[in-house]
């Protein structure tokens, strides 16, 4: 019947806006794990490049401590390098001018006795005023002789503290105190490395 034909059509077009409703919100769910994977996928690459970058700065941070420590120790062994080279030569023009200066008092000894032979008489009273000079400046040389024999002992990085410690590897013997030896890479005469105990 009419009636009939009508109802079923009314159920049909119930059942065809459900299912248009069941196809539209199962679009939506869709729609909606779609755009929360591409958040989680965003999310994912922005934590890997946070990660990336903070490897990157500590990497950069380790580099700049090598870097200034190295910087440190160098600027250290310079230091120790420089006092010891001029160390080395104040003894060496210490040692140059006093024996200069024993060979002029002995010329001059010499001379005076090729001169003459003075008399117990002509010498009594009398003294030879280079040979003073020279005996004084003998006597001054001794003096910085003692003091440079002083310094040796003592650290020439710190010059504060008493050397100490064994031979180095090249048999040299230590130049510097206990403090300042990890700052010696090398032995400062012949450059061999030195390997300070821990």
């Amino acid at each position: 019947t009419v009636e009939a034909e009508k109802e079923q059509m009314d159920q049909k077009m119930e059942e065809m806006k459900r299912q248009a409703e069941r196809e539209e919100e199962q679009k939506r769910m869709n729609e909606e794990l779609a755009r929360k994977k591409k958040l989680e996928e965003v999310a994912s690459d922005v934590l890997k490049d946070w990660e990336r970058e903070e490897r990157r700065w500590e990497d950069r941070r380790r580099d700049d401590e090598r870097r200034a420590r190295e910087a440190e120790e160098c600027r250290a062994k310079a230091i120790a390098e420089d006092k010891l080279r001029k160390l080395q030569e104040e003894e060496e023009g210490i040692d140059e001018l006093l024996e200069k200066t024993r060979k002029q008092r002995q010329q001059a000894k010499e001379q005076k006795e090729r001169e003459f032979i003075p008399t117990d008489l002509e010498l009594e009273g009398k003294t030879d005023p280079e040979l003073d000079r020279l005996e004084a400046l003998f006597q001054s040389r001794l003096q910085i002789i003692a003091e440079v024999r002083l310094q040796r002992l003592q650290c020439i990085a710190c010059r504060k503290k008493p050397r100490q410690g064994h031979a180095y590897q090249c048999g040299h013997p230590p130049v510097t105190c206990l403090d300042c030896l990890p700052h010696l890479r090398g032995c400062p005469k012949c450059h061999t490395p030195i390997h300070a105990d821990p």
